[in-house]
C-alpha cells in the first residue's frame, strides 16, 4: 500500500469523524431554537428543552415559558449565543404529559388548539395521561381536554387568570 494512500485515507477519516462530532454537538451548543410553526410563523425560545414530543423554553418578546407540541411544528433551526449566560439546549427523555405530570398543580396556562387562531385559557387542576383535567373561565367550557387538541401552552400567574 502506497504510505501516501493511507496518510489521505486516515484524514478522510479524520475529517470524517469531526464533521460528526460538530453535528452532534450542535444541539448541546446551541442556546436558542426557532421554532417555525406549521402556518409560517416562528417562535424563539431560550433555554430550549426537547422531549419526545415536544420543545419548551422561554419565548423571547413574550417573557413566558411555552410548551409547543412537535407535531404543529415544521422545523426548529438551532441558535448559539456563545458567552451570552444562557443555557444550552438539553434533551428529555418525557413526553409533554409526563413533563407537565412533573409540574406543581394546579397551574394556569393559555393554550392554542389546533386550527384555531383564538388562545384560550384554563386552569390545569391535573394530568391523566394523555387528558388535561381542567376549569376553565367560563363553565360550560372543557371539562377534560385532550393533549392531542393543543398545539402549545403558555404558563401564566393564577393571579391573572381572571385578566
Amino acid at each position: 500500500m502506497n504510505l501516501d494512500d493511507l496518510f489521505e485515507d486516515l484524514e478522510a477519516q479524520f475529517d470524517g469523524y469531526l464533521a460528526a462530532d460538530q453535528q452532534r454537538g450542535a444541539f448541546e451548543r446551541s442556546h436558542l431554537m426557532r421554532v417555525w410553526h406549521q402556518n409560517g410563523q416562528s417562535t424563539e425560545l431560550a433555554a430550549p428543552i426537547l422531549g419526545r414530543d415536544f420543545v419548551a423554553g422561554m419565548a423571547l418578546g413574550e417573557n413566558v415559558f411555552r410548551l409547543i407540541r412537535l407535531v404543529s411544528v415544521l422545523k426548529i433551526t438551532l441558535i448559539e449565543m456563545p458567552n451570552s449566560g444562557v443555557p444550552e439546549s438539553r434533551y428529555v427523555t418525557v413526553s409533554a404529559s409526563e413533563f407537565l405530570e412533573r409540574l406543581t398543580l394546579p397551574f394556569s396556562v393559555r393554550w392554542q388548539p389546533f386550527d384555531d387562531e383564538l388562545p384560550r385559557a384554563m386552569v390545569v387542576l391535573d394530568v391523566l395521561g394523555q387528558t388535561l383535567v381542567v376549569e376553565s373561565a367560563k363553565p360550560d367550557y372543557f371539562q377534560l381536554v385532550p393533549l392531542a387538541a393543543v398545539a402549545h401552552l403558555e404558563f401564566i400567574d393564577v393571579e391573572n387568570f381572571d385578566r
